[in-house]
């Protein structure tokens, strides 16, 4: 049995009440399976939800079926489908409707949690009995090739497993749905957003927030998220390994919209490499068409535009090698996949900038929030701010350095 902190071994720990809450769109039977087996720790209750999205899908309900049979004599067991798709925010709402606990464990449909998973969470309950919520790693498998390298060094999952990059912090800022333990409001306020992407992207931050500014008005000096770095949920690389671009940019499209909504936490800075490229094709667009060589026009731009590329390949590998915590996993790879990684990195890391403005154009709010960010690490990290800005005043340096060297090895060629 777990001790909890301060308690003496003769007196029984309190009950908590867990509940585990699954939105599932895939309904991969082993995968539910398996968190349906969780064990269970001692003096815990629990509630498992699984609640599928599929409804048109025969299997999907060829797995609610199976789970409906293996489980139908478990009152800690209920599987349900959503009568329509409605995405994964309301899924989750749909499933933490079901429950009265507590707390309430949030898992993705495609991660495997370690088998003490839940014995990780209610000590840390036990432990921690003011916390907002906790959060646990979630895990990628080893690097395998050279888009996965490329995942970690765009560092597009880095909150990921930020309670094993932060293990003894309090007040973390938030944490990805795909393992992440939160305090149930009674009241049901405490809801996702629907306005954000039905396939996700940007809901769990705000979930996130809302639950940190709803615990801090009843208990104004709680604490925050606390790390579970021993609360472990595997997840796999996105389709099968692939990691197509779409993911990223899909996430983006919808995390953009945090800037709308919490301008307190957004900050202007310079350009990101998709704003440079997108205000640089408009305005060669406008010269060309007034210049009496708009194919000149247009070769210079080309140029600038590929020296900056160069630029942030080449500080990207640099800031890797001067700083290799920055992604450890990549270090195993040859030199050729490494640079490869790099290069690659930089693309995930444009094209998700390039999804996140393509959501400020369809929430018509391009305009406003060109060259706004918005601060991942919220209150927490004071410095987060000035540090982006330094960084991206440092790449800046390399792009003009680079963009002006290649314009001048170009001149020279031509005189």
């Amino acid at each position: 049995m777990l001790q909890a902190q301060g308690v003496p071994s003769h007196v029984a720990e309190p009950y908590v009440s867990l509940d585990v809450v699954v939105p599932s769109y895939r309904a991969d039977h082993a995968l539910l399976d398996r968190i349906l087996a969780l064990p269970v720790p001692p003096r815990t209750v629990t509630l498992f939800v699984i609640q599928l999205d599929n409804p048109a899908s025969p299997a999907a309900q060829a797995t609610r079926a199976a789970l409906d049979a293996a489980h139908r004599d478990n009152p800690w067991v209920r599987v349900r489908m959503n009568p329509v798709n409605v995405g994964a925010s309301e899924t989750r709402n749909r499933g933490l409707r079901e429950s009265a606990a507590d707390f309430v464990l949030f898992l993705d449909d495609d991660v495997v949690p370690d088998r003490a998973i839940l014995a990780a969470y209610v000590a840390s309950i036990r432990a921690n009995p003011r916390a907002t919520g906790f959060i646990g790693p979630t895990v990628l498998p080893d690097v395998a090739t050279v888009r996965q390298a490329a995942v970690h060094l765009a560092e597009v999952s880095f909150f990921w497993d930020i309670a094993t990059r932060m293990p003894t912090e309090r007040h973390l800022p938030w944490g990805v749905t795909a393992n992440l333990c939160v305090r149930r409001d009674p009241d049901g306020r405490l809801r996702f957003n629907r306005a954000f992407p039905r396939t996700g992207g940007g809901e769990d931050i705000d979930f996130c927030l809302k639950a940190r500014a709803w615990h801090l008005a009843a208990d104004p000096t709680a604490d925050g998220f606390v790390a579970t770095p021993n609360a472990v949920a595997s997840h796999p690389y996105l389709e099968g390994g692939a990691c197509p671009l779409a993911h990223f940019s899909g996430w983006s499209y919808g995390d953009g919209h945090l800037i709308d909504l919490y301008p307190d936490l957004s900050y202007r800075n310079l350009p990101e490499l998709a704003e440079a490229l997108l205000l640089g094709a408009i305005v060669t667009s406008v010269a060309a068409a007034q210049h009496p060589h708009p194919a000149v026009v247009a070769g210079t731009a080309m140029t600038v535009a590929a020296a900056w590329i160069v630029a942030d390949v080449g500080f990207l590998l640099v800031r890797q090698l001067s700083n290799p915590g920055v992604a450890p996993v990549v270090q195993r790879l040859s030199w050729g996949a490494y640079l490869a990684a790099c290069a690659d990195a930089v693309l995930v890391r444009t094209w998700s900038e390039g999804g996140r403005l393509l959501g400020h154009w369809h929430r018509r709010r391009l305009p406003v929030n060109l060259f706004r960010r918005f601060n991942w690490f919220g209150t927490m990290w004071p410095g987060a701010v000035a540090v982006e800005r330094r960084r991206t005043a440092e790449t800046w340096l390399v792009r003009t350095a680079v963009a002006a060297a290649a314009l001048w090895f170009l001149k020279q060629r031509s005189a």
